[in-house]
C-alpha cells in the first residue's frame, strides 16, 4: 500500500479535488501488516526514478501526505496466509495506522460488496440499511466488515 499511497500523493489529480474540495477514495488490499517505509529503489524500479530527498517514505507520512486528496482505507482479507499465522499483528497494525478504516475481510468473494458498502456509509448511507440491502451471504460479510464509524471525514491523517 505505501507505493499507492506515494502514487496517490504524488502522481494523481482528482477533478472532485481540484474543482469541489472532496477528495476521493483510495482502496488497497493485502493480508499482511503495513509496511513500515517506501524502499526507493522501488520507487524507481515501479516510476522510473528516484524521490528527492524532499519527499518522505514512511509509512505514516505518506498517508498524510495521500490524505490531503484522498480517503484512504486498508482491506485485510482475512484468508491470506500471513493473517491467518498472525491475525492480532495484522488487525492491530492496521487499526492503528488507519483506524475504522481498516476493513476487516472474512471472505474474499466478498470484496465488491465490502468496498460499494464502505463507500455508501463513509458518504452518509445508513448503516443497517447498507448491510441489509445485500443478500445474507454478502449482508454478513458487509456487517462484518466495515464499521459503523467510516463516517466521511473520519480520518485525517
Amino acid at each position: 500500500p505505501v507505493l499507492a499511497w506515494y502514487f496517490a500523493a504524488y502522481h494523481t489529480s482528482i477533478d472532485s479535488f481540484a474543482k469541489r474540495g472532496q477528495r476521493g477514495f483510495l482502496f488497497t488490499v493485502g493480508d499482511e501488516q503495513p509496511t513500515p517505509r517506501l524502499r526507493a529503489s522501488d520507487v524507481e524500479r515501479v516510476l522510473g526514478y528516484r524521490p528527492g530527498r524532499d519527499r518522505a517514505l514512511d509509512a505514516p507520512a505518506l498517508l498524510q501526505a495521500a490524505s490531503a486528496q484522498w480517503d484512504i482505507y486498508h482491506v485485510v482479507v482475512a484468508e491470506g496466509s500471513h493473517v491467518r499465522r498472525h491475525p492480532d499483528r495484522v488487525r492491530d497494525q492496521w487499526s492503528a495506522l488507519l483506524g475504522q478504516r481498516m476493513l476487516w475481510l472474512p471472505d474474499h468473494q466478498h470484496l465488491a460488496e465490502v468496498i460499494v458498502s464502505a463507500l455508501q456509509v463513509a458518504t452518509g448511507a445508513d448503516y443497517d440499511t447498507v448491510a441489509a440491502s445485500w443478500g445474507p451471504d454478502a449482508s454478513a460479510a458487509v456487517a462484518h466488515s466495515i464499521n459503523r464509524g467510516i463516517a466521511l471525514g473520519g480520518l485525517r491523517a
